[in-house]
């Protein structure tokens, strides 16, 4: 279970419209918002990371969202498991993909 917290920023005027976006989905809790300054900050619990890239995406499609950044991750089991040594972490893969260069 990876478990998140992220923060939405969206127009403070499109608040209402947005609500039943974030309802529908279950993994999404609002924890904290302050609606004048157009922020949410959001909970989500995930089964792995490709459910919570699916959540950013939907997030960040949807036009009355200005940003969804990730604020924090526990990856929850995971770590467990890579502590016991259940995963192994193959470090020539990750650093063999291509860095996106900034512009």
């Amino acid at each position: 279970m990876i478990f998140t917290s992220a923060v939405l920023y969206f127009d403070k005027d499109s608040y209402k419209k947005l609500l039943p976006f974030i309802e529908s989905h279950t993994e999404v809790e609002v924890y904290e918002k302050d609606i004048d300054a157009g922020k949410l900050i959001l909970v989500i619990s995930t089964e792995d990371d490709a459910q919570l890239e699916v959540i950013q995406k939907n997030f960040l499609a949807n036009d009355l969202v200005i940003d969804f950044t990730y604020h924090a991750i526990h990856f929850g089991e995971s770590v467990d498991k890579l502590i016991e040594g259940k995963i192994e972490i193959d470090f020539e893969d990750i650093n063999s993909k291509k860095k996106n260069k900034l512009q």
